[in-house]
């Protein structure tokens, strides 16, 4: 049973069966005192705060779960837990309750928060471009093809190569330009050289 009285609630029962008189909240709303009988708990230390955290995945685009000191600003308690965190951690945000339990002699009190571990992909993907040496055809002329290769931990979200693979270059050298994007709006880019060069026998009459 309670009741609210001069802006305290009152309580009269038991709890984790020991017998106690009230539960009172100070003027913040906080937890302050427990009286149990003749033993008094302060739990004005014994609130729980989660952070918020940032971290990075690695060249698997997958990230550890954070050691749980990280997850919150409190070294008092007895022990603490996590849940809402899969292991491991993929790009994304994740929001994690953690469970902190407190020990004042025979007596264990719980506090609870909640907080956010985001994994962000700061991995750049990677481009190579060789020179590539192309024959012309009859009418000196060499289509471009696609010339260079990409990889990147995650995934890649798009490639762009200027000119694009299908344009017809004449003979000389060329450069050609590629740009990638992945999923986390990472770039990679390179220049490649294309070279054209006219191997057509000259054929003399005469």
């Amino acid at each position: 049973n309670a009741r609210e009285l001069d802006g305290n609630v009152l309580y009269f029962g038991l709890f984790d069966d020991e017998e106690f008189d009230k539960i009172e909240f100070n003027t913040d709303g906080f937890r302050d005192i427990f009286a149990f009988d003749n033993m008094t708990i302060n739990t004005k230390d014994q609130i729980v705060t989660c952070k918020n955290v940032t971290i990075p995945v690695d060249a698997n685009c997958e990230a550890e779960i954070p050691p749980i000191t990280d997850l919150y600003g409190l070294s008092k308690q007895k022990s603490t837990y996590v849940t809402g965190l899969p292991d491991p951690l993929t790009v994304g945000e994740y929001v994690f309750e953690l469970t902190a339990t407190f020990q004042e002699g025979t007596i264990e009190v719980n506090d609870t928060c909640t907080g956010t571990v985001t994994v962000i992909d700061e991995i750049d993907p990677v481009v190579t471009c060789t020179m590539f040496t192309h024959t012309a055809n009859e009418t000196c002329l060499a289509v471009v093809p696609t010339i260079y290769n990409s990889s990147d931990n995650c995934a890649i979200r798009n490639e762009t190569q200027n000119p694009p693979p299908g344009t017809s270059k004449t003979i000389g050298t060329h450069d050609i330009d590629v740009l990638v994007e992945d999923t986390s709006g990472n770039m990679g880019s390179c220049t490649e050289i294309y070279v054209v060069v006219d191997n057509t026998i000259l054929q003399v009459f005469c």
